[in-house]
């Protein structure tokens, strides 16, 4: 019943907001907090590999049908692919736009079709894939990293890192886009309070030799040691701050959540083994 709902919180991201490792959406970000905060409202908007701007369109959706802005908007910067989706996003056609964002739409007012849709073509790439790996004879991915002195091995899992952001143009187009997420935000929400959370990657978290990582605007894979991975999260961090501090007309609230991570992956694993770029439980 939209009219009893007075204040209320969002979650706007992609599929880490829609609690992807997990399977089943009874376990993702809302559920916890209304766990937590009863007397609260709390909407989930995830959509996995979703670019910023998709996201704002369907944060747009809730906040008309409410008719009231919300009190809260949680914003997730994931060092993982997000600069890889930005960035490939910007980097599409127009033919490339029409095509992504008509799948979007599928999704979103069709979910029913495009649910078995994909699931026939992810059935039939399977198949296609089996042999093509087959035939190539790939190499396997074997990723170790290191709880409490214990060594978990990952066979055939990359493990995403804090590198998406290499050359200068990569920058420019990441914080282009992310400047107008921000600006269109400040503009349609100003009552709202918006905090961005940083999540860092798995390779920022954990204790390893070296990771085999998926450069995906390249389409290969590559090896880092964890000082290569931490000059780069530091790199993004001081860029991210900056651009904060920066946006003085808008009040954001930043907050990097690798300190209060790291405490915890010291001692357990807090990403899904059969999927270790997303986070469990």
């Amino acid at each position: 019943d939209f009219k009893k709902i007075k204040n209320y919180s969002v979650f706007v991201g992609d599929s880490y907001i829609l609690g992807t490792s997990e399977g089943k959406l009874l376990s993702n970000v809302g559920i916890f907090f209304r766990q937590k905060y009863p007397s609260n409202s709390f909407f989930e908007i995830g959509y996995p590999a979703g670019s910023y701007d998709f996201q704002e369109k369907l944060l747009n959706k809730i906040v008309k049908k409410l008719k009231r802005d919300p009190k809260k908007i949680f914003l997730f910067i994931y060092e993982g692919n997000d600069y890889y989706d930005e960035i490939s996003f910007h980097s599409k056609t127009k033919k490339d736009l029409f095509l992504k964002n008509l799948k979007l739409d599928v999704y979103n007012y069709f979910p029913l079709l495009a649910k078995v849709s994909e699931y026939s073509f992810l059935k039939i790439r399977s198949l296609f894939l089996k042999q093509s790996v087959k035939a190539a004879k790939q190499i396997e991915i074997k990723n170790e990293i290191f709880i409490d002195n214990k060594k978990i091995t990952l066979k055939n899992q990359e493990v995403q890192n804090a590198c998406g952001l290499k050359s200068e143009n990569d920058k420019i187009m990441f914080f282009k886009s992310l400047t107008d997420y921000s600006n269109r935000l400040d503009k349609k929400y100003p009552s709202s309070n918006k905090i961005f959370i940083y999540i860092p990657s798995p390779a920022t978290l954990y204790n390893y030799n070296v990771v085999v990582s998926k450069n995906y605007l390249l389409n290969k894979h590559e090896k880092l040691d964890q000082k290569e991975n931490f000059d780069c999260y530091k790199k993004n961090i001081k860029m991210l701050n900056e651009f904060f501090m920066n946006n003085t007309r808008q009040k954001f609230y930043f907050h990097d959540l690798t300190s209060d991570l790291k405490k915890i992956t010291k001692n357990q694993l807090i990403h899904g083994l059969k999927d270790i770029n997303h986070f469990n439980k």
